[in-house]
């Protein structure tokens, strides 16, 4: 789990709470840094692998001009 999906999932817990009044939501609030390890991130494989595809093909770009479509292939000329 990144950073970005941690302060996601705070965020999440905290309207939760918020809304729905929720005495487990509250409990893990004030306790985030022994709740947090305690979540997975769960994405289809094919998802974590166009992710992968893409993250590699934007470290390739050194110019950040090129254009990603992934699952596309191209002719080579």
């Amino acid at each position: 789990m990144t950073s970005h999906d941690a302060e996601r999932l705070h965020a999440l817990i905290t309207r939760h709470a918020h809304y729905t009044n929720s005495k487990k939501a509250q409990t893990i609030l004030a306790d985030w840094r022994t709740y947090l390890p305690k979540f997975r991130k769960v994405m289809p494989v094919e998802y974590r692998r166009a992710l992968a595809e893409l993250a590699k093909a934007q470290a390739a770009d050194t110019t950040g001009l090129g254009v990603l479509e992934i699952g596309v292939t191209r002719a080579k000329a």
